[in-house]
């Protein structure tokens, strides 16, 4: 949002309820992929717990690098983008706009 309001090349008013929705989903969607390889190590984490067996999360990280590569740690990021994407998105649009109803109303 800086970005957008300090480059003169850009025209743009972040203030509308469809510019925070498009930011939003913008951050969403990239904290969502960049993210994704602690989720999939979790995820392992807790699967292998309920198989009964005890890793560390370097054991499990260590498992999907050797069998998948870094391709493992990506599994699960275009899901998670499109679901944490849009969702953000109307998180942040709908909290500007109680904030900003807030603020007019002395809240």
């Amino acid at each position: 949002k800086i970005y957008i309001l300090t480059s003169p090349s850009i025209d743009y008013d972040v203030t509308t309820l469809s510019a925070e929705a498009l930011l939003g989903a913008i951050g969403g969607g990239v904290a969502a992929f960049v993210t994704t390889p602690t989720d999939v190590t979790t995820t392992t984490l807790i699967t292998s717990a309920k198989q009964g067996k005890d890793l560390s999360a370097l054991e499990v990280a260590k498992t999907v690098w050797e069998t998948e590569g870094l391709k493992g740690f990506f599994t699960g990021s275009l899901q998670r983008t499109l679901y944490w994407a849009p969702a953000i998105g109307i998180f942040l649009s709908v909290y500007c706009s109680l904030r900003q109803f807030a603020l007019t109303q002395g809240l």
